[in-house]
């Protein structure tokens, strides 16, 4: 009993100096906003900062032309990552001169429209050339394991342009 006691003790010290040190680093970083998890898909994630950084994206490409509401961004997310997750359980393989090949066109077109590398890691906040390299590469690697993915759920799916002209007659007679 006493040895319980003890063990009980040391363990109960062990977790308020946890809780304090935890206190004093959130005291001290309360400025930081923590990024919260929207949705998590297998080992994939989705931040609220990416559904913002999407958003940006499409709000950038399309010029301004094309809205799209948050939870619209997310259903995308997660489709995307839904992809990413089963191309991984389907075991896709992607190959590193792939993903290198496409992280190094994305550099250069990039500092295209930027005019400039340093322009290109200011702009999306990266400290160096290998920062934005380390994030392209989890990107691009992700985007050939959803196009993979793709194309191994269409490959064998025929269909006619007959069959696509009934289809979307059926759809018009519903409404």
């Amino acid at each position: 009993k006493m040895q319980q006691k003890i063990t009980i003790l040391k363990f109960t010290k062990i977790i308020l100096f946890i809780a304090f040190v935890g206190l004093l680093s959130t005291s001290t970083f309360a400025q930081v906003k923590i990024d919260g998890v929207a949705v998590v898909i297998g080992k994939n994630i989705v931040l609220d900062s990416d559904i913002e950084k999407f958003k940006q994206e499409v709000d950038a490409r399309s010029e301004g032309k094309i809205t799209i509401s948050d939870c619209e961004m997310l259903e995308k997310l997660m489709q995307q990552k839904l992809l990413a997750h089963h191309a991984i359980v389907d075991s896709v393989t992607v190959s590193e001169a792939e993903i290198s090949g496409r992280v190094d066109r994305s550099v250069e077109y990039f500092t295209q429209q930027y005019g400039s590398l340093d322009k290109v890691i200011k702009a999306y906040g990266f400290n160096d050339l290998d920062d934005l390299k380390k994030e392209l590469y989890t990107v691009q690697k992700e985007n050939v394991l959803i196009e993979k993915e793709q194309q191994n759920i269409t490959e064998k799916i025929d269909v006619t342009p007959e069959e696509v002209r009934l289809y979307f007659n059926g759809l018009k007679k519903k409404h």
